[in-house]
């Protein structure tokens, strides 16, 4: 039994064929090790500031608690950004078998600690432009970083976003997002006669029902990428006293697919809600929508995708694989915002994203640091082409 000099549990000790593999590898292990929900990336926004000024980025925290560095000079201006957040908690931080088990080592530390590596050998061999790497907060709350990097006109001509994708797959699209808060009240009773009194919580589902029959009836399937996803995302209500609940609180998420927008799927909820309030008057529903993302889908032909999949096809030999996501990423937000050339790629397989097997696999995070160094170069050898 070895343990690395933080901490993190290995089974083995690991040979590599440079000492930047190993720096990388002992550098997201510890990115891993630091915990970072939503909200508490401050402990990793000093590490990362620290290590990326090491590797010689001009690096610091910006007011939004994003690290924000540069390195390099002129053009073309290439953003890297991935975020440094997770979801709560996951499993024990460990290096065996070839993998990275813990929270984040998927989504998105691997991601990110590649791009941070990656960047600094990209000048390291050339490279005439300048990059921006970017480690976001909020990513898995309210997207506030890339908000914030986007409000203080961080701006470059072509971004690269950090999300799972495996090694030899690019994300180019992605659905919208709408989070809607409804508070359903209603006058208190007795338990023991649930007749005389509406149920705040038998209620909202009632609701809740009707708002998925609604706005699912929008797309034409029920399940995938084209079709709109309603899912409660938490319920509270109820003291469990013999009292019949008079309040309960929901959140509803709605995943919208590129041929709706978000505007037609709050129009129905609107009026669903409205026409269920005076069908019931002994009910009072309050609603707003706090979180608005439209769907996204980036340029399929663009030189970016060109130089990521001629890459990966050199990597492999086979064709790159284009996939459209269920979620929503960084990278809607800014390319919508400044219509430039942008991906999302990344190691690690999406489907262990959030769960409690959470594992990279160590061989895939080192070949997409090359993938992501051979790309920008190779992006830059069509930039000349095309002048």
């Amino acid at each position: 039994m070895v343990y690395g000099s933080q901490g993190v549990y290995r089974d083995k000790e690991m040979n590599y064929s440079d000492p930047l593999q190993e720096y990388a590898v002992k550098l997201l292990e510890r990115m891993v090790e630091i915990n970072s929900p939503s909200g508490e990336e401050s402990s990793l926004s000093y590490f990362l500031e620290s290590k990326m000024i090491s590797l010689g980025y001009e690096a610091q925290i910006d007011p939004a608690g994003n690290v924000v560095g540069k390195i390099g000079t002129g053009s073309p201006i290439i953003l890297l950004s991935g975020h440094m957040d997770t979801v709560p908690l996951g499993p024990t931080v460990s290096n065996k078998d070839g993998y990275l088990y813990g929270r984040g080592a998927v989504d998105a530390k691997g991601a990110l600690a590649a791009m941070i590596i990656a960047g600094k050998q990209i000048i390291d061999e050339g490279f005439k432009g300048s990059l921006i790497m970017a480690c976001t907060v909020q990513e898995e709350g309210d997207n506030s970083g890339i908000r914030a990097l986007i409000d203080s006109r961080v701006q470059a001509d072509f971004a690269v976003f950090g999300e799972p994708t495996n090694t030899n797959t690019l994300t180019f699209a992605y659905k919208g997002c709408l989070m809607l808060k409804v508070r359903c009240m209603t006058e208190p009773g007795h338990s023991s006669a649930p007749w005389l009194y509406k149920n705040a919580i038998e209620e909202s589902m009632e609701i809740y029902k009707s708002l998925k029959q609604v706005t699912v009836a929008l797309s034409d399937t029920s399940e995938g990428f084209d079709a709109i996803t309603v899912c409660i995302r938490s319920i509270e209500g109820g003291q469990n006293v013999g009292v019949i609940p008079s309040e309960c609180v929901m959140i509803v998420e709605f995943r919208v697919p590129l041929n709706i927008d978000t505007g037609t799927v709050k129009e129905k909820i609107d009026k669903e809600i409205s026409s269920y309030q005076n069908e019931n008057p002994a009910v009072r529903i309050v609603h707003c929508f706090y979180r608005s993302v439209e769907p996204y889908k980036a340029d399929k032909k663009s030189l970016l995708v060109r130089a990521f999949s001629r890459t990966i096809y050199d990597k492999f030999r086979k064709p790159v694989i284009l996939v459209k996501k269920s979620g929503v990423g960084d990278m809607s937000y800014y390319g919508k915002t400044f219509d430039i050339p942008v991906i999302t790629y990344g190691p690690g397989d999406a489907h262990m994203s959030h769960t409690k097997y959470e594992r990279i696999k160590i061989d895939d995070f080192l070949v997409s640091i090359e993938i992501i160094k051979s790309s920008i170069l190779c992006l830059e050898q069509l930039l000349r082409k095309t002048r």
